[in-house]
C-alpha cells in the first residue's frame, strides 16, 4: 500500500488523488513499465508475437530472454478470473508478497534464530528494489520459490526442494543456481560420502533438467533455435565476460555521468550491490550454512559476468541469504543506517521507475 501511494504520488504529484479519481486504472498502469511490459506483452500473445520488439534501449529486444514462468502465471490467473493480463499481473504480486515473505521469515528462523529472523525481513521489505516484490515483475513469486526450494532442502524434503528449484530456473535462469545449494545440503546430509548418495538425489536435478529441456525444446519448434533464450540477450548488452570488466565497465558509467545524469547513482548502487555480494559471500562461507555461500558465490558469478551491472541490485530480491548475512553481520546501529540508506534510495529508484527513467 505504501508503495503503490508513493508510486501515485511521484508518477502524478498533488493531482494524484484527481487523476486516480478520473482514472481509476491509473492504479494499475502506473506500474507498466520496462519489462514488466515485456511479460504481459508474452502473458497476452505469446512468444512469436513479441521475438523481435523495440526495446527501451531503442534496439530491438527478443521476448524469449524472458522464462516463461512469470507470463504463464499471469495468464492462467486472468483466464481463471477473467480479468485483463495487468490486473492479474499485480494480483499475483499482491498474492505472492506475503507468501515469499513468509517463507523467507521461516527460512531465516531457522537459519539465525528469530530475533536476527526480523532484522533480515526487515532489511529485505526496505531494501532500494523492495517495490519491484508490487511491481507486476515476478519478484514475490521468484523469492517465495527461492526461500521455499532452500527451505524444503534444510527439511531434507529433496523432491519438493528439486521441484521449487526447477520453478526458480523457468521464472529467472540465475536463480536456478538455487539447484547447486539443494545439492550442497544433500551431501553434507549424507557425509559428502558418495556411498551414502541414494537414487533420491536425483529428485534434485532431474526436474530442472526436464524444465530445461521442455523450454528448449519449445523454442526449437517454434523458432528452430533450442538456446535463443541465451542469444537474446545480447539485445541488452548482456555478453560472457570476466566480472572485473563489468565491474570496470560500471565504475566507468558512475564517473562519466556523475554529476551531470542521475543515472550515475543508479550505476553506483548496482555496482555497490556486486561487491557487496562479494563481501555477504565471504562472510556466508565462514559463518553460515556452506550451501548459501555456494548460492551466493555462483549467483555473484552469473550476475558480474553479464557484461553490464544494470539490475545488479534488483537481482539481489531473489538471493534470500544476503539478507540473512547482513542481519548477522550487522549490529543494531548498523542495520537502522542501512534501514534509513535504503529507504532513501528505495523512493529515489520508485520515482525514477514510475516516470519512465530507469531503475534497474
Amino acid at each position: 500500500m505504501v508503495a503503490e501511494v508513493a508510486a501515485l504520488l511521484f508518477a502524478g504529484g498533488l493531482s494524484a488523488l484527481t487523476n486516480v479519481l478520473a482514472h481509476p486504472e491509473t492504479v494499475l498502469t502506473v506500474w507498466r513499465h520496462y519489462d514488466a511490459v515485456w511479460y504481459l506483452n508474452i502473458a497476452a500473445d505469446g512468444y512469436p508475437a513479441h521475438a523481435h520488439d523495440p526495446s527501451e534501449a531503442g534496439s530491438f529486444g527478443d521476448a524469449t530472454a524472458f522464462p516463461p514462468l512469470h507470463p504463464l502465471a499471469i495468464r492462467g490467473l486472468a483466464m481463471a478470473l477473467h480479468i485483463p493480463i495487468l490486473a492479474a499481473a499485480m494480483l499475483l504480486s499482491a498474492l505472492a508478497l506475503p507468501l515469499a515473505l513468509a517463507v523467507f521469515h521461516r527460512l531465516a528462523t531457522t537459519d539465525a534464530g528469530q530475533r536476527r529472523a526480523r532484522f533480515a525481513l526487515l532489511l529485505l521489505v526496505t531494501t532500494p528494489a523492495a517495490f519491484f516484490l508490487v511491481a507486476p515483475y515476478g519478484a514475490g513469486m521468484l523469492l517465495a520459490l527461492v526461500a521455499g526450494a532452500l527451505l524444503a532442502a534444510r527439511r531434507q524434503n529433496w523432491a519438493v526442494a528439486g521441484i521449487l528449484g526447477a520453478l526458480c530456473m523457468l521464472d529467472k535462469l540465475y536463480a536456478g543456481l538455487v539447484v547447486a545449494a539443494i545439492f550442497v545440503e544433500y551431501m553434507q546430509a549424507h557425509d559428502w560420502k558418495r556411498s551414502k548418495v541414494r537414487a533420491d538425489a536425483a529428485w534434485i536435478v532431474a526436474p530442472s533438467i526436464a524444465g530445461l529441456a521442455a523450454w528448449s525444446g519449445y523454442l526449437w519448434a517454434t523458432f528452430g533455435d533450442p538456446l535463443r533464450f541465451l542469444h537474446a540477450e545480447a539485445a541488452w548488452d548482456r555478453h560472457l565476460t570476466a566480472p572485473w570488466t563489468t565491474i570496470a565497465h560500471g565504475v566507468d558509467q558512475v564517473t562519466r555521468y556523475w554529476g551531470s545524469n542521475s543515472i550515475a547513482l543508479v550505476r553506483l548502487l548496482e555496482v555497490v550491490a556486486i561487491l557487496g555480494l562479494l563481501g555477504l559471500t565471504v562472510f556466508a562461507w565462514r559463518r553460515m550454512r556452506r550451501s548459501d555461500a555456494v548460492f551466493m558465490g555462483l549467483s555473484l558469478l552469473a550476475i558480474s559476468s553479464s557484461g553490464i551491472v544494470d539490475s545488479a541490485h534488483r537481482y539481489l530480491l531473489a538471493i534470500a541469504p544476503v539478507y540473512v548475512a547482513m542481519a548477522m553481520l550487522l549490529g543494531r546501529r548498523g542495520r537502522l543506517i542501512t534501514v534509513a540508506v535504503s529507504l532513501a534510495l528505495s523512493a529515489f529508484l520508485l520515482q525514477r521507475f514510475v516516470t519512465g527513467a530507469w531503475a534497474g
